[in-house]
């Protein structure tokens, strides 16, 4: 019936187009069984005004329309003569729109523009409240023996939106696991998505990074923080979602120093760093016995702990141990209170200039002067030798030492060590210091006894001078 009707109103308006006066196709008149065959008389001016020609001042374009705005789909033509008549189509399933002012479809929100006057002249197809269903092709089409066409293509836009994983935004990981986050886009056209970390840069370096997921193997501390991803799709505003990456692991200590040099009555801090998650519970212990606020002051300042001795009294000499502890185990470091010398900081150049000679020089801090030193030294492999060397002060806190070696042998590798004498006693044997005679690399330089190839020919000529000497 619906179909029967359209028809209908098309025959009536091409009829009333081309000049059947008060044509019915529903009323039958014996005025045409008479019909002699003679021509129909058309006067020169009726037959102007029918002729007319017509033409579309627009051309079809294609509409990006954001999902909840309004389509208008405009068809605007030069003349607009008393019963012209645009009908509309929707190309995908065939469906005739509207005819004139007349909207045949069944959906109440799509109506029809008709404007006769103007600039504008013509008919806009008016669809409010866009969705996803009303993207494809529309044509506007003249009711007449002409049936010229017009053709739209609409495409819905719809705002990014985001669904990711953990949905709850909290992912528990342990240290050492692999973890995915994953923000996955939707919306028309599909969104790109963009990772950042608030407040610092991604754990590679980088500020931002463009995927749907990103994957962390082997996760540290260094991985933990708020992941924001971010989505876009040119509609609107973007749109953002966060995951927390908490990464839990066991505690990891730190000391500013092993070593920390005391006077008696001067007050002394003992420093380790803690890092861990969750938080961890810090001891402290003086020779394995544990200490408390009753015995030395404890503090803590974030991942700092302290310990402070008010006032050093030599029973307070000795081995101290940090150790933190949480439910993936435990950490400690050792610190050592001692009125001793600390171990000296070597300040020559491990590789010598001469191939006979050398000269070692070092420094040694201590709360209390330095009396001498001892410099136990040996050729690579050889016996150790020991004498004693005289202390000079550099500073209230540090006492300098300095030997020249001669009669070395030529391109030979050779390590000393060095001890410092105070009213506390000895200090214990500083680590190795390696160095060696011109024509061979200190064993330190490389860790290893390969001599580079610029000193092999050195190396021999020296050993020749050396012996034809």
């Amino acid at each position: 019936m619906k179909a029967i009707l359209i028809l209908a109103f098309a025959l009536v308006g091409i009829a009333k187009i081309e000049g059947f006066p008060n044509y019915d196709p529903y009323e039958y008149s014996s005025d045409y069984d008479n019909y002699d065959g003679d021509d129909i008389a058309i006067n020169e001016e009726e037959e102007n005004e029918i002729r007319v020609d017509i033409n579309f001042k627009n051309t079809g374009t294609t509409e990006i329309v954001d999902r909840g705005t309004t389509i208008k789909l405009p068809c605007y033509v030069d003349k607009f003569p008393e019963n012209f008549v645009i009908l509309w189509k929707r190309v995908r399933d065939d469906t005739i729109m509207a005819l004139g002012e007349q909207v045949l479809t069944e959906q109440d929100r799509i109506k029809v523009e008709i404007n006769r006057d103007g600039p504008n002249k013509g008919s806009t197809l008016v669809i409010p409240l866009a969705e996803e269903n009303d993207a494809g092709q529309y044509v506007c089409e003249m009711a007449n023996s002409e049936q010229k066409k017009l053709k739209h293509t609409v495409k819905i836009r719809d705002p990014p939106s985001i669904t990711k994983t953990p949905s709850n935004g909290l992912y528990k990981a342990h240290k050492g696991d692999d973890v995915t986050l994953s923000c996955i886009g939707n919306g028309n056209p599909k969104p790109v998505i963009t990772w950042t970390r608030m407040n610092k840069k991604l754990p590679d370096g980088r500020e931002k990074l463009e995927a749907a997921e990103i994957t962390f193997n082997r996760v540290t501390k260094h991985h933990a923080g708020t992941y924001v991803c971010t989505a876009n799709n040119g509609f609107g505003q973007e749109v953002k979602e966060k995951i927390h990456l908490d990464v839990e692991f066991s505690p990891e200590v730190e000391v500013e120093e092993y070593f920390i040099h005391a006077t008696e009555k001067n007050q002394v801090e003992l420093v380790c760093l803690v890092h861990a998650h969750p938080q961890a519970t810090v001891q402290w212990f003086k020779n394995s016995i544990e200490l408390t606020d009753d015995d030395v002051k404890l503090e803590r300042y974030g991942h700092k702990h302290t310990l402070t001795i008010p006032s050093v009294n030599h029973a307070d000499y000795g081995n101290y141990t940090c150790r933190a502890k949480n439910v993936h185990g435990e950490s400690a470091k050792n610190l050592e209170v001692s009125g001793l010398a600390g171990f000296a900081n070597f300040k020559s150049a491990p590789r010598g200039n001469e191939p006979n000679s050398f000269v070692l020089e070092w420094t040694s801090e201590s709360q209390t002067a330095v009396e001498e030193f001892e410099l136990t030294w040996r050729e690579e492999n050889g016996n150790w030798e020991g004498f004693t060397v005289p202390a000079h002060e550099v500073n209230a806190i540090n006492w300098a030492g300095k030997f020249a070696f001669t009669d070395l042998n030529p391109a030979t590798r050779y390590e000393a060590k060095v001890s410092a004498k105070n009213q506390e006693g000895w200090s214990r044997l500083s680590p190795s210091f390696h160095f060696a005679t011109f024509g061979a690399e200190p064993l330190t330089d490389t860790g290893s006894a390969s001599i580079s190839r610029s000193h092999l020919l050195v190396t021999a000529l020296v050993i020749l001078i050396a012996k034809l000497l």
